[in-house]
């Protein structure tokens, strides 16, 4: 699995991790959600995906392992939830 993160989104959070204290960014950041729509509503939008977490389709091997899991796919890429495990836990290509 990879999490990929929007260039802008990034460079943002960079500059305003550079410029702000620590302890006031989540408080400035979710202050300039608010505040947005009112200062650029003018402007064209375009949507932006913030974060997301990209999953990579199940091998031959991670198949066999989830025999007794419930295969689940999402948006067309397999994964496994192993069988009676209610947490969200998916089992696959994960990073070691």
């Amino acid at each position: 699995m990879e999490l990929v993160i929007d260039p802008d989104v990034k460079a943002v959070a960079e500059f305003m991790q550079s410029k702000i204290e620590a302890r006031k960014l989540i408080g400035v950041a979710e202050s300039l959600r608010a505040v947005a729509p009112i200062i650029w509503a003018h402007y064209d939008q375009i949507p932006v995906r913030g974060i997301e977490l990209l999953a990579e389709p199940l091998s031959l091997k991670a198949r066999e392992h989830c025999s007794e899991s419930r295969l689940v796919a999402s948006e067309s890429v397999p994964a496994c939830l192993r069988a009676g495990d209610d947490s969200g836990a998916v089992a696959g290509n994960l990073p070691h």
